[in-house]
């Protein structure tokens, strides 16, 4: 994923607070997060990508929808559509 289509997504969210995306967005940003949190571990900025982005959240085996823990979950639920709908969700304001 480029950095600009990132930049759209959270752009589009600021202006809904929830943002329908489908499957190949929601694996970019996937690894968006993760490619993230990959360079502040090299380059320790003392930020959080994890905690910082917004809630990716999916509709797990047709029930309901729950968030993706982008360290523990296997991003082939999303290649082989056991997830089937996927959602960013803004972080409430404190």
């Amino acid at each position: 994923m480029h950095q600009p289509l990132y930049t759209l997504l959270m752009q589009r969210l600021r202006e809904k607070r929830v943002l329908p995306i489908n499957s190949e967005e929601a694996l970019a940003f996937w690894i968006v997060v993760l490619q993230c949190l990959a360079a502040e571990c090299e380059f320790g900025t003392n930020s959080d990508p994890i905690d910082e982005a917004p809630a990716l959240v999916a509709l797990r085996n047709h029930k309901q929808f729950a968030r993706v823990d982008v360290l523990a979950d296997d991003p082939q639920n999303i290649l082989n559509e056991t997830w089937t709908q996927f959602e960013l969700r803004a972080k409430l304001e404190s």
